[in-house]
């Protein structure tokens, strides 16, 4: 039989019928039956794998330095690569004029015109 007369569905079908699988044996059998039955039925909430994942690393006090440089180091980043300007590069009238909080009542009129 070639390739192409096994587009057929009815071709196919006869090759798949004429193949023979031996059943499974005794202990196959049991063995997978053994495994289906020691495998949790429901997976455990979000909250108890956490748990287990911090428990899995040590703890809080390895997780909470951990997680503190982590966000110190991304924070830092952020500042190292900010390309805006801060308020270290305005001067300070123009940031209490940004906050609204200027004194200066020219500086309002000419920001109206």
């Amino acid at each position: 039989m070639n390739t192409q007369d096994m587009h057929n569905d009815d071709a196919l079908d006869e090759v798949l019928n004429r193949h023979a699988v031996a059943p499974a044996s005794a202990a196959l059998r049991a063995r997978i039956l053994s495994t289906a039955q020691t495998l949790p039925q429901k997976s455990p909430p979000v909250s108890e794998l956490l748990r287990q994942l911090l428990r899995s690393i040590g703890g809080w006090g390895v997780a909470g330095p951990a997680l503190a440089f982590s966000m110190l180091l991304g924070v830092s980043f952020d500042l190292a690569t900010r390309t805006t300007a801060t308020a270290s590069t305005l001067d300070s009238t123009t940031i209490w004029e940004l906050a609204m909080l200027s004194t200066d009542t020219t500086a309002d009129q000419d920001s109206l015109q």
